[in-house]
């Protein structure tokens, strides 16, 4: 098979990266319509490239969810289309179930691993050591990943709510044709 020209390799690139460029702006830092990302502050090199050191040790998805929740009401009272708002934040729901998905599943395993210890504690008592080890090491991270899956599970039907809201507001708006006045996302 013949290798493929440079100009095909970018053609290719620019067809598989269309949809991704149409959402999101790199040099601006703006998705569509011109909305900022979310908590963006990207550092700049001496070269003047975006050097992006945000997320370096991971996102602090607290922080992420309430920057978000505080730009969906602070772009509704600016008067942004609610449409742009609710397309925008139905995709970072989606980012956030994947979440709260993987997370069930590594919380499982955990589950399945600390059961395991337990089990090899009680019936076999010549792996004590090793199993109580293991086993308060799954106590541990379960506890952990218990609480934080607590918090994607909240966050999720809380932002459910807010969809629900945003909804409302884009209804409003096609049967009326004005946006109605806001009030505060926490109320419904």
């Amino acid at each position: 098979m013949p290798p493929r020209s440079a100009q095909s390799n970018r053609s290719r690139r620019t067809m598989l990266s269309s949809s991704i460029a149409d959402e999101y702006d790199k040099s601006t830092r703006r998705c569509k319509g011109g909305m900022p990302m979310d908590g963006d502050q990207s550092k700049q090199q001496t070269t003047g490239r975006n050097k992006d050191t945000r997320d370096k040790y991971g996102l602090n998805l607290r922080e992420w969810t309430r920057q978000h929740e505080e730009g969906i009401a602070a772009r509704l009272d600016q008067g942004e289309d609610p449409r742009r708002l609710l397309d925008w934040h139905e995709r970072k729901l989606a980012w956030l179930q994947h979440e709260r998905l993987i997370h069930l599943g590594v919380m499982m395993i955990t589950i399945a691993v600390f059961l395991v210890a337990l089990a090899f504690m009680v019936l076999v008592p010549s792996t004590i050591p090793v199993s109580t080890i293991i086993y308060l090491a799954m106590l541990g991270l379960l506890i952990g990943y218990i609480r934080y899956y607590f918090f994607l599970e909240n966050t999720v039907q809380h932002w459910y709510r807010i969809a629900d809201d945003l909804h409302e507001r884009v209804e409003t708006l096609d049967r009326s044709g004005t946006v109605p006045a806001h009030e505060t996302l926490d109320e419904a």
